[in-house]
């Protein structure tokens, strides 16, 4: 069946292919049924397959995407993968990405990471610092504003634990990740504000803040 999963034991998959603006949102439920959209148009419908197992205390489910479903030609290595996995159970729900109340923020999805996990862990810092001067850069005369936040974000980026050991280990490597998609939203925040800042700076006394503010409150 198809459309139909509310009230359900689901799973949500959101899936952002490299270079697509556009994604996909996936449901499949425990007892069979399906619902699928591209972004938040519901009539789209996918060719995908899914398949349940379930046992006395979990269950599981392996999905199957026809490359076509994402808009692209072919699936080759590389970095750009976006995604998010949502667990919906009666007594509540909860996310894998820190996306905040709305499901559908594909800014904040996590990253499908294409290389060795070990070797990308090892690079965050060097992409934090490249961020942050980025940040203080687009934020010019307002940057130190900014500088306190980043020092506590990056304060609680060294005192993680969990990525000593990034063996095989599921639980260890998903426990790294968590801990690092946190920060890794934590500096997306601070982005976005200070790019509506910016926008809002280059465009004051044109009424295009005022225009913003009201399609907001659509």
């Amino acid at each position: 069946m198809t459309d139909t999963y509310t009230n359900r034991d689901s799973i949500e998959l959101f899936l952002q292919a490299p270079g697509r603006s556009q994604y996909i949102q996936l449901v499949a439920s425990l007892d069979g049924y399906r619902y699928d959209g591209a972004g938040v148009d519901g009539a789209w419908n996918g060719t995908w397959e899914f398949a349940v197992l379930a046992a006395d205390d979990r269950w599981f489910l392996e999905i199957k995407i026809p490359v076509k479903d994402l808009g692209i030609e072919q699936v080759a290595p590389a970095e750009g993968w976006r995604l998010n996995l949502c667990c919906n159970q009666k007594t509540g729900c909860s996310t894998w990405a820190a996306v905040g109340p709305n499901f559908h923020n594909p800014t904040a999805f996590g990253k499908l990471v294409a290389q060795d996990f070990a070797t990308w862990h090892e690079q965050q810092p060097a992409m934090r610092i490249k961020q942050q001067a980025t940040i203080l850069a687009t934020a010019g005369s307002k940057s130190a504003f900014y500088t306190d936040r980043l020092a506590l974000i990056n304060a609680a980026a060294g005192k993680l634990t969990g990525g000593n050991d990034l063996s095989r280990n599921w639980e260890t490597i998903t426990r790294a990740y968590s801990q690092m998609d946190f920060i890794g939203f934590a500096y997306r925040c601070v982005e976005e504000e200070v790019r509506y800042r910016k926008f809002l700076s280059d465009h004051q006394g044109t009424g295009a803040g005022e225009k913003l503010y009201k399609e907001r409150d659509v």
